[in-house]
């Protein structure tokens, strides 16, 4: 589905300079730990989110049985400062559930967020985020409720400097026809998104959809959730209903299905600069050091996701590398031999269509053949683009170590599917046996050690007997930084 929507630039500035990994103050209670510190320290996160309530007490931070925090006064917030800077702890936001009224009086939520808004200022805390809550409202009451919310609070964004942000979560506001308005509806940015992919994973949709979203949302994000699911293939992959089987699914952020690295790689190009906080629901499945462990998995997982997507963009062609299950590879492009074979081949990159693909044909004496096949049978339809220009004519020579665009008899047909030679093959440079040849765009620069583990895996009898057995599987292919 392509979005209706143009979501873009206006916002306030980023609410952080960096991207912090932190956690939910709810997630760090039964730890065997006798205050929310020694929580955070146990599983190496002191950056927390915090809930504040309607009548400004911070109830999920905890010491001993007491809960003894709250952000109402000067006197308050001090004492609360004083234990997050005698801990080395952080606090990034202030998470503040909002219950839009069915009467339609707003103002008592906007008094309230203000008053918020106004402790985040004093604290330096840089995001107040905002869960509509209102599922029992029908739908069209609901987005009429939430958009004069949103227009009334934006004034206190620009008064405090505080990010004001909303989170898509519930029946609706995982609908991007709903999410998208609402947004829009805020002058300036003042009220941004609070962004949890996770959440539309649990309203049901594909497992791809999902990354087309985040496309779609990533100019409004501010502030990040994170958390995880694996459900059955079949589910994965198809239309499920609101919420089915979410906590018999919900595994710790490393195992699910979203991928987090290319959910980070997109909200990074797109200059998100915010905090990534964990949400990980899979944790009530565990004893206390099973949640103490799941934490600390997460946040290494996060922390090295972020360093690595987070690195300056290296200098020169562009290069990808490709996760299989036998090893990686690297492969340098050549664009300025063969533009458009470039741009087509990291499309299909930057779409992730070549994740779970295999190579289906390998002679080991010719060439290895992928990216267009999910078995030795099966070939991938969903998501092909239109067939790019043959570019062989100006291409590099079918060299051992090049990769080349496979392709039908017509000479203009390739789209997806790609080749590594594994010997020179000149033969079929142009203008090869029907006038054109085929396109070399690019050479292995890393792992041909790999591709030739590839090369000699078993093959079916039959035939060219060129079907693996046991095709070798893409993992993963991602422009290498």
């Amino acid at each position: 589905m392509v979005a209706a929507w143009v979501l873009g630039a206006g916002l306030l500035a980023p609410a952080s300079a960096e991207w912090k990994v932190g956690v939910r103050d709810a997630y760090l209670a039964n730890l065997d730990a006798d205050s929310v510190w020694s929580a955070a320290k146990k599983v190496g996160i002191p950056v927390l989110e915090v809930v504040v309530t309607s009548d400004l007490s911070c109830d999920r931070l905890y010491e001993g049985k007491e809960k003894p925090y709250r952000v109402d006064t000067p006197e308050n917030r001090e004492k609360l400062l004083e234990a997050v800077r005698k801990n080395d702890c952080e606090l990034v936001a202030f998470c503040a559930l909002v219950p839009l009224p069915k009467d339609g009086n707003e103002d008592w939520a906007v008094e309230w967020i203000s008053k918020v808004a106004k402790a985040a200022a004093a604290m330096k805390v840089p995001v107040v985020y905002m869960p509509l809550g209102g599922r029992d409202l029908p739908q069209e009451q609901f987005v009429e409720r939430a958009t004069a919310f949103i227009k009334k609070v934006g004034p206190v964004a620009r008064a405090s400097k505080v990010q004001l942000a909303i989170e898509n979560l519930g029946p609706y506001l995982n609908k991007p026809e709903v999410l998208a308005p609402l947004l829009m509806a805020s002058k300036g940015g003042e009220v941004a998104l609070a962004f949890d992919p996770a959440n539309m994973y649990w309203f049901g949709y594909p497992r791809d959809r999902i990354y087309d979203l985040v496309k779609i949302f990533a100019p409004y994000v501010r502030y990040l959730h994170v958390k995880n699911a694996k459900y059955p293939p079949d589910k994965r992959d198809s239309q499920r209903e609101m919420g089915w089987e979410y906590g018999k699914y919900a595994v710790p952020v490393r195992e699910g299905d979203l991928d987090w690295e290319r959910i980070l790689g997109i909200l990074f190009d797109a200059g998100f600069k915010g905090d990534i906080v964990i949400e990980d629901d899979s944790l009530q499945k565990f004893d206390a050091a099973g949640k103490q462990k799941a934490l600390q998995e997460d946040a290494t997982y996060l922390k090295e996701t972020v360093a690595k997507k987070s690195k300056p963009a290296r200098s020169g062609p562009p290069r990808v590398e490709f996760e299989t299950s036998l090893g990686s590879f690297t492969v340098e492009l050549c664009p300025e031999k063969t533009p458009e074979t470039v741009k087509n081949f990291l499309r299909y990159v930057d779409d992730g269509y070549y994740d779970g693909t295999v190579f289906h044909r390998v002679i080991p004496n010719f060439m290895i053949q992928g990216g267009g096949f999910t078995s030795a049978t099966e070939q991938k339809f969903k998501g092909l683009h239109e067939p790019v220009r043959n570019e062989a004519k100006q291409g590099l020579s079918n060299k051992r170590g090049t990769i080349a665009m496979a392709r039908t008899p017509d000479p203009h047909s390739a789209t997806s599917q790609f080749f590594v030679n594994v010997v020179d093959n000149a033969f079929l440079d142009a203008p090869g046996q029907d006038g054109w040849g085929y396109c070399a765009f690019g050479t292995v620069v890393g792992g041909m050690d790999v591709v030739d583990k590839i090369r000699n895996v078993p093959t079916q009898p039959g035939g060219e007997k060129s079907t693996p057995v046991n095709p070798p599987v893409i993992l993963k292919a991602r422009r290498a930084k």
